[in-house]
């Protein structure tokens, strides 16, 4: 892989290295060649064949200012004379108040120096002119005018500049904070988020955090370069030798030496300016008037570039194919790795067109923030994505890449299957976790429609409709041979389903689980509301406060009545569910209706209340007799209650109103316990177990599959029974549409 960054020199310096080989180069007509008629009128007005000796395409291009030597000397002459002394002299005597210590750094013209300013016991480095420099007097200016462009810009991620003077020789000397850190261009040559090769081990929780670490830098560089645009300043040269970290995770935003104040193109110099590796579009024609804040969000996006490939953005083997590069700005095709918002913010960012890029430094940061934010959900993402790649070769493998018709269970054995249905809920459950954290994550939402379409294909291959339906339903385009199949074992699988429908159906009218809280509540409290009426009605007639007639015994029973109205409109939901409970509240009524008729025809022929009261009895035990033969055999114990107790009130005249209040609370409380939601339960598992038989029939050996799969087939029988019966009846049933 081509190292990310090089060193920034001048041509001078590294024509001494290796030779005039770039100037060779660039006499060379081939490249040029190479290039369109566009490119090559841009490459004539750069003028740089004559310029070539002082440049290299690797380094940065400064502009070249026509101020008169007789205007730069007057700026310099404005500036303070600032006392330099050495730390290395041993002179104890009073000095200068800077102590100049060893060289830090050196660029094309520029020299940076360690310092001690002795007044307020701190170090501060120092840049000044190279002795050797040719135009002593541009570079000076150049320098202070650096220094008056970055003195201006305070902000947390930009170097402090502390003061701006002139030594004893009249050469500019800029005093800036000096930083403990390493640059940025090293933190990534050792920390590569995405690194080529077999030699990388690292786990993704690693590749992460190198990611999310050098993500962070390039925010807080976005800080200062927003910042700066706030005050009418382009850098013009973002690359990450320009970028400190500090020791503490501070950044810096280094080298304002070509930086342009935004409107001001007349003091922008001439020429090209900048690194021709990370130069946007509109620096290549080095025309200033073209620069702007968009200027530097390309740059940013060379930036991130740089961060996922670990190279600049533009390549080539001398400078006329590096700024040919620039020039088109082709959008970059990234590795896989790349997560897919990166990518396409690196290639939005570095578009050739302004408009396409983002509007501001703000928009451009606030993108990296979302994929922070939402890194989770991409993580998620590609972990599912693995588990769909190995479902794809599986189910390759079992069914072919073109076979649609049904593949016979047997030749799949338990342990593929399982495999395959494991390998597609795992990928399932990732991609919705994935997008349970961000919804509009593109990469999840592509990911669980193919895994739904490849487990449906399976699905269809196992004979299972019911799920190869759910999982159609859950496409927004499905494939129409994969429709077609679906239609095809449906219209096969009818029969059998119209068959378990009825089962089931069955099953749900005669489940006493099904409302049986419901049913039980309603039997209990009827017979403490039912056995309260009576007793008070005795206890009033015993006492001889009230003297019970016709009338009023048959008040007693509509007002009682009316509670059993309110009751079953309470659990109407329940107690309407399944025929059970629909048999159960028809013989509630009946139970209601019969003892209002008894009464009636009793008082007509002349009965006397108590006899009533013996009657009603009589009609009790026959009702509970009626249901325990239709509904529940077990209801037979309230009947013989009732005939218990129609039998005791001949016994003892007078007391009929007391049995009856014992017997309607013993009956409908035994008719509560009876159809307690445990028993209830018992009982259906018992009775669906001597139909497994009949469901495994029905519902094919697809579904029967499944059941066998249970951990437990006692207790899971019916819900797996209940399972396999609906995956059968789905043959009617037709995919959902998309919403």
């Amino acid at each position: 892989m081509t190292p990310l960054v090089q060193r920034t020199v001048a041509f001078t310096d590294a024509a001494r290295k290796d030779g005039a080989g770039q100037a060779a180069t660039k006499k060379d007509p081939q490249p040029q060649a190479k290039a369109n008629s566009g490119f090559q009128r841009v490459w004539k007005g750069l003028d740089i064949e004559s310029a070539t000796i002082e440049l290299s395409p690797n380094g940065t291009f400064s502009p070249r200012y026509r101020a008169p030597d007789t205007d730069r000397r007057a700026k310099l002459a404005e500036l303070p004379v600032v006392a330099l002394g050495r730390l290395d002299t041993g002179n104890d005597t009073v000095g200068p108040d800077l102590q100049v210590g060893a060289e830090l750094g050196s660029g094309g013209m520029g020299l940076v120096l360690s310092a001690t300013q002795l007044s307020l016991g701190r170090d501060v480095a120092i840049k000044t002119i190279k002795p050797d420099v040719a135009d002593m007097s541009a570079a000076s200016s150049e320098l202070v005018r650096e220094a008056r462009i970055a003195g201006r810009l305070e902000h947390p991620n930009i170097l402090p500049i502390y003061s701006l003077g002139q030594d004893s020789n009249g050469l500019p000397v800029l005093v800036m904070k000096r930083v403990e850190g390493t640059a940025w261009r090293a933190l990534l040559q050792t920390d590569l988020p995405y690194r080529t090769g077999a030699g990388d081990t690292r786990s993704a929780t690693e590749v992460d955090a190198s990611l999310v670490r050098h993500l962070l830098i390039l925010i807080q560089v976005c800080n200062a370069i927003g910042f700066a645009h706030s005050r009418g300043v382009v850098h013009r040269d973002l690359k990450p030798e320009n970028v400190m970290v500090g020791s503490f995770g501070e950044v810096y935003v280094l080298d304002w030496g070509v930086a342009v104040e935004i409107g001001k193109a007349d003091q922008a110099g001439h020429g090209i300016a900048g690194t021709p590796s990370w130069m946007a579009p509109e620096m290549v024609a080095a025309k200033a008037d073209g620069l702007g804040p968009h200027t530097d969000i390309y740059l940013l996006g060379g930036l991130l570039h740089a961060i996922v490939t670990g190279t600049a953005r533009h390549q080539g083997d001398d400078l006329f194919q590096i700024l040919y590069q620039a020039w088109l700005s082709q959008p970059a095709v990234y590795s896989p790795d790349v997560p897919e918002l990166l990518a396409d913010l690196c290639n939005r960012a570095t578009a050739k067109d302004p408009a396409a890029r983002p509007l501001n430094v703000a928009e451009f940061k606030a993108d990296l923030e979302h994929f922070l934010r939402n890194r989770t959900s991409l993580t998620l993402t590609a972990e599912a994505r693995t588990r769909l790649e190995d479902l794809r070769q599986l189910v390759m493998l079992v069914l072919g890449d073109d076979r649609k018709d049904h593949l016979p269970l047997e030749a799949v054995g338990d342990d593929t299957a399982g495999l395959i249905h494991r390998l597609g809920g795992e990928a399932r459950f990732g991609f919705q976790q994935a997008l349970s954290t961000w919804p509009q994550n593109p990469e999840a939402i592509a990911g669980y429609q193919q895994v739904c379409a490849v487990m449906a294909r399976f699905a269809i291959a196992e004979g299972d409709v019911r799920t190869a339906g759910h999982l159609i339903g859950e496409i927004t385009e499905p494939d129409d041979a994969l429709l077609t199949a679906w239609h095809a074992l449906s219209t096969a699988r009818k029969d059998d389903a119209s068959s378990a429908a009825r089962l089931l159906q069955i099953e749900r009218d005669m489940d006493f689980e099904t409302g049986a809280r419901s049913r039980s509540a309603l039997a209990l409290s009827i017979g403490i509301i039912w056995a309260a009426i009576p007793l008070a009605i005795g206890l009033l007639e015993r006492q001889g406060l009230v003297a019970i007639t016709f009338p009023r015994y048959i008040g007693a029973g509509l007002v009682w009545a009316a509670f059993v109205v309110v009751g079953v409109y309470l659990g109407r939901k329940q107690l309407f569910s399944n025929r059970i409970n629909r048999a159960f509240v028809r013989s509630l009524a009946g139970a209601v209706a019969a003892p209002l008729l008894q009464r009636t025809v009793s008082w007509v022929q002349g009965a006397t209340v108590h006899q009533a009261v013996t009657q009603d009895m009589v009609v009790f035990f026959l009702v509970l007799l009626g249901m325990a033969a239709t509904i529940d055999w077990r209801l037979a114990w309230g009947a013989g209650v009732y005939g218990v107790a129609a039998s005791l009130s001949t016994i003892w005249p007078n007391s009929e109103f007391f049995v009856l209040a014992a017997a309607n609370l013993i009956a409908l409380g035994t008719v509560a316990w009876v159809w307690r939601p445990q028993v209830a339960s018992e009982s259906r598992r018992a009775r669906l177990m001597v139909h497994v038989k009949e469901v495994r029939e029905c519902v094919g050996s697809a579904a029967w599959r499944g059941l066998r799969m249970a951990a437990h087939p006692v207790d899971c029988a019916v819900p797996l029974v209940q399972a396999a019966i609906r995956r059968s009846t789905s043959s009617s049933q037709i995919p959902r549409e998309p919403a």
